[in-house]
């Protein structure tokens, strides 16, 4: 088995049309790896929260939400692209607009 890059929530257009095939369901309790915690920053006020697999949300400082996937839903071709940036061993524009301010 591969490597876990990255867990983000897609769009449902990835495999609804095609671009993606199916290739199998996996219940969340049976997955590989658990669902890491993500985090919501407040642009205006810098405010964070953080969220867990079960939607729970508690404030966080922006130093706790470093490493963590922002919440956003992505479309099958951001991923796509921020695959090929990783593997190019190059930074992701999307990866760095959604990282936490501090």
């Amino acid at each position: 088995m591969s490597p876990v890059l990255f867990v983000v929530d897609v769009f449902d257009r990835g495999y609804d049309r095609g671009r993606w095939p199916k290739v199998g369901h996996v219940p969340l309790a049976a997955a590989p790896i658990p669902i890491p915690e993500r985090f919501l920053q407040d642009v205006g006020t810098g405010r964070c929260e953080i969220i867990d697999e079960f939607f729970n949300q508690r404030p966080a400082t922006p130093q706790e939400c470093v490493g963590l996937e922002t919440v956003a839903v992505w479309e099958s071709e951001g991923v796509e692209r921020r695959l090929r940036d990783h593997y190019a061993g190059r930074p992701n524009a999307m990866v760095e607009h959604y990282k936490v301010r501090l």
